[in-house]
């Protein structure tokens, strides 16, 4: 981890704090099976007459495996199947020919952040207290293994569980502000006692979470897999020509499909492919909507003695009733799931008002 900031007073009462932060993760924790099949149809072709010598207990697709030929003592003499564009005899006997995987558990992976974040602090005057935080970050890892055979195609944006997701920009602001009614206060301060009980002394809290969204994979949702069969999910074609970086967003009502919901991003960057090959669509070239909240809470203490008060507080939970939409479903395409780039759901509750009292004595 390294890092570097500066500090400086703008006033007497506020302050700016930017800085540098980068970290680096190596040897990270991975596990999975290495011992995949090529991408292709798993289809054990027999020569010439007679029935195939491959054993019933060895498929096409433990045969189209990565290891399936490895320490090989007996190849088929009729039969044979095509790896990765090479065609060759099918392996019938040997420590590897008829297993399902090889689980690898290794400390090899790797991660990498760097954030630009600026602070902005003012300390409590003239009523009002309040601290304002900005990030504007990047995280990259090969975390979430896609092709076991490639690890090139395994790094990108964080952004499945087993990353931490990639949040390019997350704004963070609290404050504090004393209403200025009653007494002590610059108007009302001389308001009779009835007056000042109702309008006077309250003060007015809130946070404030505006951020942006997670970068999203689409995945093949055609059959076998997107043409794989083997053992992980394949990834969609994206159309980089015709769309960029990354898919436009839409946010519109769905006509594609009779899904009710949001179609959130344009789906027709994106498509199964016509022949069983790895798909090239990678975190980032879909993302999920951001997230803005607001809570707010308006508060007062009623002196009745000098060790007795009454506390009341109104709180508001997303003030301002702002949808929080769930990230829409990302498997390719609307053929094979109606609900491709579709928002149906939100991950927050709407508005909730609380009213609260309490008695201190």
């Amino acid at each position: 981890m390294w890092n570097v900031g500066a500090q400086r007073e703008l006033t007497r009462t506020t302050a700016l704090d930017v800085a540098y932060i980068g970290t680096r993760g190596s040897n990270l924790f991975r596990s999975y099976n290495i011992d995949v099949a090529f991408p292709g149809a798993n289809t054990i072709t027999v020569n010439g007459p007679g029935p195939t010598d491959v054993p019933s207990n060895i498929s096409g697709l433990q045969a189209n495996r990565l290891y399936s030929a490895a320490g090989c003592t007996q190849f088929s003499t009729n039969s044979t199947i095509t790896r990765n564009g090479v065609t060759s005899p099918v392996c019938i006997s040997g420590p590897l020919a008829a297993i399902q995987g090889i689980t690898q558990r290794m400390s090899n992976g790797y991660s990498i952040y760097h954030g630009l974040q600026v602070k902005f602090t003012k300390s409590f005057s003239s009523g009002l207290e309040a601290l304002v935080s900005y990030t504007w970050s990047k995280e990259v890892d090969d975390l979430t293994v896609f092709v076991p055979y490639d690890d090139t195609f395994n790094k990108g944006l964080g952004s499945t569980s087993s990353s931490a997701p990639d949040v390019p920009q997350n704004f963070v602001a609290s404050f504090v502000y004393e209403l200025p009614f009653g007494k002590g206060r610059h108007w009302m301060s001389a308001a009779p006692v009835a007056m000042d009980t109702v309008l006077g002394g309250w003060q007015l809290n809130g946070i404030v979470k505006i951020q942006h969204g997670f970068p999203l994979v689409v995945t093949n949702g055609g059959a076998n897999n997107g043409g794989l069969n083997s053992g992980f999910t394949n990834r969609a074609i994206y159309d980089a020509s015709r769309c960029g970086s990354s898919a436009p967003i839409i946010n519109q009502v769905n006509t594609l499909s009779s899904t009710k919901g949001r179609l959130w991003f344009d789906t027709s960057c994106f498509s199964d492919g016509t022949t069983p090959t790895l798909g090239n669509a990678v975190a980032g070239n879909a993302w999920g909507p951001g997230f803005r909240n607001f809570d707010l809470r308006l508060s007062k203490t009623i002196k009745i003695r000098e060790e007795m008060g009454l506390k009341l507080g109104l709180d508001a939970f997303n003030a301002f009733n702002t949808p929080h939409f769930s990230n829409p479903a990302v498997s390719c395409c609307t053929a094979q799931n109606s609900n491709f780039g579709v928002i149906t759901g939100t991950q927050t509750n709407p508005r909730q008002l609380q009213i609260g009292a309490s008695f201190t004595f």
